[in-house]
């Protein structure tokens, strides 16, 4: 006993073959969708919206997808960058040649969009999912990819044999299968036996294309009212009433021009079969798309945030109604704002939206001339900048090497930070940049606190905490700072007094500027050591009122005066003294 057991999806044991039929072939009547993928999260997106008819299988590598493809004839795959090791724009290209039928929808981010570019556009990518993505995108794209499969797979085998490719290639099945079903009616219409001649009907309407006759005149027929059909016309003579209401019916056959006889290839059509048909009302679900879609262009919800901007529910409109007039409009309005944001960007010079806004561009469908040209633009300005970056952190590099740090202000190493903050603070060069000079001016700060200089110990640290240098060495500077200047203050006044000294060269403070054009009086307390030889070091600031204001004067000028040598016991000794000095504005 032969037979094929009946648990065979798609198969019907009380169908029985015909004698001499070629044998049934039984393939599965649905098929999963694989997802190569990591993500548990968008597996478990997956399989949530996935239809239990198909299933998803998962897959962990490139090896394992194709294990996958050959043994289960899957119909959708979802590719996740994240989880793919070569290019992923190669390997959707050797899918697409390998796996005609499959369609592919690609995860990943913006990077990988821009990549996959020519593939979105020419449609061996159906979709592409964004990542962070949200449930109901997902669905979204889930359910379109398989009514995209659905479609391909109802089209003839002589169709589906053809390469897949784009909107012109699938263009091109269609017009294959049409042309196809097209030659074999003219060949069954050829074959079919022909009727008793008879008469062809004359319609008795005085109106020629009148709405209550859709009959066909054949040539050489008389006008209305002849009564007569030319005798040597043997085809309408011999014509069958079934051909005549079928070429009568025919809605593929062209209109006879105004004022022209309609011939057998041009039959006249009823009035209302040939006037243009009233448009069907909108969907209520797609006008509340598009409703939601244009509130969301009116609060520049173009992309985000995820389940609630203008893309996403133009594209959930068009998957419901790809054709309808307000969608078309809707898809191009939203491709106008994308188009405008790049261009804006681009002003900008901000390269990283611009990319992110030309990509949306490009996914919404985009001219493809539009988006060569914004893509050209971007790569331009990403090497302009790229080249900016590479000059501000040589010279930077040559300033600080130089130890030209602060000075002068507008060719220092802090100059050229700033301006590599300006262009790109995120970027590795400029990372390294504000690093070095954090560490260089705590450097100055801790040889400064050294010399007692605690003016310019403060002005490092402030230095330091505005390039973000290390936290924890900034306080501990600014405590030892502090330490510092309460000890100086608290030593004994055993120190000598500076009068008690014969100063052999002096040098006058210079006021400072803003104090001058602020009008600030002030004093400050310097103590310092004479040397054996007159000069003057270990100077150091232990009072000052107002604080941070004249203490950078007064140790310049102090650190230039020289003194007659202290003599104790015959010998040169130094000499430990403390000085006051008073600044006081001068009246005109």
């Amino acid at each position: 006993m032969t037979g094929v057991p009946s648990s065979i999806p798609g198969h019907d044991p009380s169908v029985a073959p015909r004698p001499g039929a070629a044998p049934a072939r039984f393939t599965l009547t649905t098929r999963p969708l694989i997802a190569l993928t990591r993500d548990a999260q968008l597996l478990a997106t997956l399989r949530k919206v996935a239809d239990p008819a198909h299933g998803v299988v998962p897959v962990g590598s490139e090896v394992d997808l194709s294990t996958a493809l050959m043994t289960s004839d899957a119909g959708v795959a979802l590719l996740d960058c994240a989880a793919i090791a070569t290019s992923v724009a190669i390997l959707t290209e050797r899918l697409a040649t390998q796996f005609p039928d499959l369609v592919l929808i690609i995860a990943g981010g913006i990077d990988e969009q821009g990549m996959l570019a020519p593939q979105i556009t020419d449609g061996s990518v159906h979709r592409f999912l964004h990542k962070p993505f949200s449930e109901q995108r997902v669905r979204l794209f889930v359910e379109s990819a398989w009514r995209r499969h659905e479609d391909t797979r109802s089209l003839p085998q002589l169709a589906l044999a053809l390469p897949r490719g784009g909107r012109t290639k699938r263009w091109g099945l269609w017009i294959t299968a049409v042309a196809a079903a097209a030659a074999l009616l003219l060949w069954l219409n050829m074959r079919m036996p022909e009727a008793p001649p008879t008469a062809a009907p004359v319609a008795s309407s005085p109106a020629v294309g009148a709405a209550a006759s859709d009959e066909v005149r054949a040539p050489g027929a008389e006008s209305p009212g002849a009564g007569a059909v030319a005798p040597t016309d043997t085809r309408a003579e011999h014509a069958s009433p079934g051909k005549t209401q079928r070429a009568a019916g025919s809605a593929a056959a062209p209109l006879a021009a105004p004022g022209e006889g309609a011939t057998a290839a041009q039959p006249l059509l009823p009035r209302a079969q040939a006037g243009d048909a009233a448009q069907p009302p909108l969907d209520a679900r797609v006008a509340d798309y598009l409703g939601r879609s244009r509130d969301a262009l009116s609060r520049g919800r173009l992309i985000e945030p995820a389940d609630d901007n203008a893309r996403f529910y133009i594209e959930a409109a068009r998957e419901l109604a790809p054709d309808a007039p307000e969608v078309r409009q809707a898809a191009a309005d939203l491709i106008a704002r994308l188009e405008s944001e790049a261009h804006q960007a681009l002003a900008a010079r901000n390269a990283e939206r611009a990319q992110m806004w030309t990509a949306a561009a490009a996914d919404a469908g985009a001219a493809p001339a539009e988006i060569a040209a914004l893509r050209r633009e971007t790569q331009q300005l990403s090497a302009a900048r790229a080249d900016a970056l590479a000059q501000a952190a040589l010279t930077f590099n040559q300033r600080l090497a130089a130890g030209h740090l602060i000075e002068p202000p507008s060719d220092s190493a802090k100059f050229y930070l700033a301006q590599l903050l300006a262009e790109d603070a995120a970027n590795p060069a400029t990372q390294l940049a504000r690093h070095a000079y954090g560490k260089r001016v705590l450097e100055e700060a801790r040889g400064a606190l050294k010399a007692q200089d605690f003016a310019a110990t403060g002005n490092w640290l402030a230095e330091a905490r505005a390039a973000a240098a290390d936290a924890s060495d900034v306080g501990g500077l600014q405590a030892a700072l502090d330490v510092a200047q309460v000890q100086a203050q608290a030593q004994p006044a055993s120190a000598g007094d500076e009068n008690a000294l014969t100063r052999t060269h002096y040098v006058a403070p210079k006021f400072p500027d803003i104090a001058r054009q602020r009008g600030i009086d002030g004093w400050v307390d310097v103590q310092f050591t004479v040397g054996t030889d007159g000069s003057v070091s270990d100077a150091a600031v232990i009072g000052a009122q107002p604080a941070g204001v004249f203490e950078k004067a007064a140790l310049d000028a102090v650190r230039r005066w020289r003194y007659q040598p202290v003599v104790r016991d015959g010998q040169p000794a130094s000499e430990s003294t403390r000085v006051r000095l008073r600044f006081v504005v001068q009246q005109r």
